[in-house]
């Protein structure tokens, strides 16, 4: 059976049954957010909803899901699916409809698009790849997971720590998730993380 997958794109962002890509080292100090970023799948369709507000955002076009670190802050950034949905998975009783298969970052803007949107799949920069441990630099996916395997939350640590006089660095992210059932069509919807720097 081919399995369908549902996209929640967002623009940068860039973590139970809960899956939390692995802690790597740092020395990296500051002042700690963690952030929650919330969404649903709304009945008999296939469409993600993000439901947790703009959270520090300034951007003209920032919407719900956007986030924002400012200055000297570092922290976690949460993906989960709204109320008790979050600690199901496919093989719970009830089992979840939806799981967190992938998440996909990248500093790549679509100039193609009338709002922040990103183009995912490049190489990405260095100061991307330090502020996200783990994340693969050839083509910014950060965790990846079969349905079978995957779970409802996703947590992910962000370093903030480029040079604060480079200015605001925009990420944005793609994070797929898939039905337990196999149904389901791909949709995109656009937050953003933004990061101030050290």
């Amino acid at each position: 059976m081919k399995t369908r997958i549902l996209v929640l794109s967002v623009v940068t962002l860039a973590l139970a049954a809960c899956a939390v890509q692995p802690m790597v080292p740092h020395t990296r100090s500051g002042n700690l957010k963690n952030v929650f970023v919330e969404f649903t799948a709304a009945p008999g369709a296939d469409k993600l909803m993000v439901h947790s507000p703009n959270q520090g955002c300034t951007h003209g076009s920032a919407g719900n899901g956007c986030v924002a670190f400012g200055k000297g802050e570092l922290g976690t950034l949460t993906f989960q699916f709204r109320g008790n949905q979050k600690y199901r998975d496919c093989h719970t009783t009830p089992a979840a409809e939806w799981v967190i298969t992938r998440m996909q970052l990248s500093a790549q803007e679509d100039p193609a698009t009338n709002k922040d949107q990103g183009v995912f799949g490049g190489a990405q920069p260095d100061w991307l790849v330090e502020a996200f441990p783990g994340v693969d630099a050839q083509n910014g996916l950060l965790y990846e997971n079969t349905a079978a395997a995957a779970t409802k939350t996703v947590t992910f640590i962000n370093l903030n720590d480029h040079d604060s006089t480079q200015g605001e660095k925009v990420i944005y992210y793609q994070v797929t998730a898939s039905r337990c059932d196999g149904a389901g069509q791909p949709i995109k919807i656009d937050p953003s993380v933004r990061n101030t720097g050290k």
